[in-house]
């Protein structure tokens, strides 16, 4: 701007610097009323399907203790009273010791799918919810939601990805077994084994529990949110020291918003 008279005080860039420190500090409280905002729709969501993650944890641990129990009875019949087991009848034990894996894959698809159509339609309903739908209307967003094909492919997906906990079970066991016998251990040594390894699954409950519902959730909410005509959406994180480097950046990176149906890439992956 023009220059000030001789020994004027230049009253137009005071002004001008206190407008732009007062824009500086509303940044701030702005940022951090969003921070805070944002950890708060997290926590909400996360409190908002405590009830069904517990429920699933208890029920996968009811699965894996009922394994564990089969297991162990099919172990103390193989061996019988034998102290001692020829190595060249390891491979014929460990047939008999192992459980049915599509029996087994049977169970779990099923406990998952109880879970997941909780899951899924809550999250559909908290859509509903977050954009005023109401009443008669309510029942009809979610029933036509629930019969979208995105949710019974979300589905099958969480099917094919649970059913791997049991192939990797299955091949531990027989590891397990294969060198338990080959060292000649016998019943009491293969029993430790097989507790141990099986106890890590019962403490594996609270994670599959958690990564299931929690996809349940969005799944739902993402079939929710095209079916109320949401335009963007964005990724969120807990803001803690437990987010991962990638997430993070995610939370970042997206943070403006993007189509509902354009993929999060995240390290790497859709």
């Amino acid at each position: 701007g023009p220059s000030m008279p001789e020994g004027g005080e230049d009253e137009d860039q005071k002004s001008l610097a206190e407008k732009i420190i007062g824009i500086v500090k509303d940044s701030v409280v702005i940022e951090k009323e969003t921070d805070a905002q944002k950890l708060r729709i997290w926590r909400n969501w996360v409190v908002s399907w405590a009830g069904i993650e517990r429920e699933y944890r208890w029920a996968m641990r009811k699965f894996f203790s009922r394994q564990q129990r089969i297991l162990l009875e099919k172990l103390n019949e193989a061996l019988g009273d034998n102290k001692a087991v020829n190595k060249s009848d390891a491979d014929d034990i460990i047939a008999r010791v192992v459980f049915d894996l599509k029996k087994e894959n049977g169970k779990i698809k099923v406990i998952n799918q109880t879970f997941f159509e909780k899951a899924s339609e809550l999250g559909i309903r908290q859509i509903a919810s977050e954009v005023g739908i109401e009443t008669e209307a309510l029942s009809d967003f979610v029933e036509t939601a629930q019969r979208d094909a995105a949710i019974e492919r979300a589905l099958v997906q969480q099917a094919t990805k649970i059913s791997s906990v049991n192939k990797t079970t299955q091949k531990k066991i027989a590891r397990q077994l294969k060198e338990g016998l080959e060292n000649g251990e016998g019943l009491g040594k293969l029993t430790g084994r097989l507790k141990n390894l099986l106890g890590e699954n019962r403490a594996r409950a609270q994670s599959i529990a958690r990564t299931q519902t929690a996809g349940a959730i969005g799944s739902g909410r993402h079939t929710g949110m095209k079916h109320a005509g949401i335009k963007l959406k964005i990724w969120l994180t807990s803001g803690d020291a437990n987010v991962r480097p990638s997430h993070v950046d995610a939370g970042k990176r997206y943070a403006k918003g993007i189509p509902i149906d354009e993929p999060f890439v995240i390290g790497g992956d859709f």
